[in-house]
């Protein structure tokens, strides 16, 4: 064991840097279960609309649902 860590010695920074790429890919690994949920809930079942009540609405918008919502 220590000959092999007296072999990496020489090439600690690459090492270093592997490591690093390494968490960096496993990180991305399990995201993409995250990234292809939010796809299917917001992109294919609301059509594109993540929240559906808005946060701001012109009165023009407002006066027109309070008409569709009288009838």
């Amino acid at each position: 064991m220590l000959k092999v860590l007296k072999n990496l010695k020489q090439s600690s920074i690459k090492v270093i840097i592997i490591v690093l790429l390494l968490c960096l890919q496993a990180a991305c690994d399990l995201e993409l279960p995250n990234y292809t949920s939010k796809i299917v809930n917001v992109g294919i079942q609301a059509g594109g609309i993540e929240n559906s009540i808005p946060e701001v609405i012109s009165k023009e918008d407002l006066e027109f649902l309070i008409l569709l919502s009288r009838k």
